[in-house]
């Protein structure tokens, strides 16, 4: 009974921080998929199998433990006064988004092939570059090499860092170093440090260094007090970042050899020297939708045409009709990938997930977890379960007349 306890007090536990994070990343698909995903759980633990007595119970004060907290945890992250700003926003950014993906659309190349089998995977950023009806440079970045030598170019455009994770901490003095080239009058990169999760930083230390126009690599060291930057204990430390951003105009800026090191000496930055091109580098931008349209469905007909969008369609559908009479019948497998499925793809109706080339390996994982493991399970089950005939006594197989 212990060890048992304890792992219900575990399993609610992970439950409220799963719940707990995904409303606090204040993102409005991220929630709408959660509460999808928690009725559908919650209708196949009722129409599972019936238990009697102590285990009813049991089952009953469990489900009733994590309604209360889902419904706690969903109430309190959405009354913050960010979430009811996003909240307000819903009507004019589903206009924007349906504008996108029009555009997405009709940026494809005319023809039969491309109506087909699309422009291809991963092209959605080029074309928007090269005919976005706006006119608008995003901000953009590339990784080169020269005789063996990595290193990052960082564009002009719309605003777009690329950030690594540092253990910055208050009070203490550290060293930036790093290599600059450039080319044409006032050419600049600013390097500032902030405390940042996400998007929205916290505090920052800006950084601003001029890059020689000569076309030549100019070698820069600065000290850098880090003030209040990292403050906190373990639990409410606000991760702290380097940024690196070119917010000059028509200007291109080449980054090598770059270093943060603490008062020890302690490397602070990996792949730092590019070597491995983005490796540890995170980029970010404020104008997201030049890099993917937001749309699962509408990105499978850019990127793969009606060829790929219709696969995609059948597949999906023949998984869901597969998976939904076990878990109406109460099998928990076929009841929980299906619920993972219609999470992923609530997702999808407002973001690009298959971007992402993890989210497409666990979506794809995930669904063969369901075509493998469902079939098994009720195969089993129906082996165990006995068919009862009847036996006929002898001598009483007929009435004699």
């Amino acid at each position: 009974p212990l060890l048992l306890a304890a792992g219900v007090a575990f399993g609610l536990t992970l439950f409220a921080g799963v719940l707990y994070l995904t409303v606090s990343t204040v993102t409005r698909a991220a929630v709408l998929a959660l509460a999808v995903e928690l009725a559908l759980l919650a209708l196949f633990w009722l129409r599972g199998p019936r238990a009697s007595g102590v285990r009813r119970l049991a089952s009953t004060l469990l489900l009733a433990a994590m309604a209360v907290i889902a419904g706690a945890i969903l109430y309190l992250g959405t009354q913050g006064s960010y979430f009811q700003h996003r909240a307000s926003m819903v009507m004019e950014d589903a206009d924007t988004r349906l504008s996108h993906w029009r555009q997405a659309v009709a940026m494809m190349d005319e023809g039969l092939p491309t109506r087909l089998f699309g422009m291809g995977l991963g092209s959605f950023p080029e074309t928007y570059l090269q005919r976005n009806p706006a006119g608008a440079v995003p901000g953009n970045f590339s990784y080169a090499d020269e005789g063996g030598n990595g290193f990052l170019l960082l564009g002009s455009g719309e605003t777009l860092y690329l950030a690594q994770r540092v253990p910055v901490r208050p009070g203490r003095e550290y060293r930036l170093s790093f290599d600059l080239r450039g080319r044409g009058n006032q050419v600049r990169l600013t390097m500032p440090i902030c405390e940042k999760h996400l998007l929205d930083s916290r505090d920052c230390i800006w950084k601003t260094h001029g890059v020689p126009g000569s076309g030549g690599w100019e070698h820069k060291e600065v000290s850098i007090p880090s003030g209040g930057i990292g403050r906190g204990g373990w639990l409410d430390r606000p991760p702290v970042e380097l940024f690196l951003y070119n917010g000059e105009r028509d200007s291109l800026v080449a980054v090598d050899n770059l270093s943060l090191r603490d008062e020890e000496g302690r490397e602070l930055l990996r792949n730092g020297d590019f070597s491995a091109g983005g490796d540890f580098w995170f980029f970010k931008t404020h104008d997201h939708l030049a890099w993917h349209i937001k749309n699962l469905w509408v990105s499978l007909l850019f990127e793969q045409g009606w060829a790929g969008l219709i696969v995609f369609n059948l597949l999906l559908l023949g998984v869901l009709l597969h998976l939904f009479g076990p878990a109406w019948r109460g099998n928990a497998t076929a009841a929980a990938v299906l619920t993972s499925l219609v999470g992923f793809l609530t997702v999808g109706l407002f973001a690009s997930p298959f971007d992402a080339p993890r989210l497409s390996a666990l979506f794809l994982t995930i669904l063969a977890t369901g075509l493998h493991a469902v079939p098994a399970i009720e195969v089993v089950r129906r082996t165990r379960r006995p068919r009862l005939r009847r036996h006929r006594k002898p001598g009483h197989g007929h009435r004699s007349a």
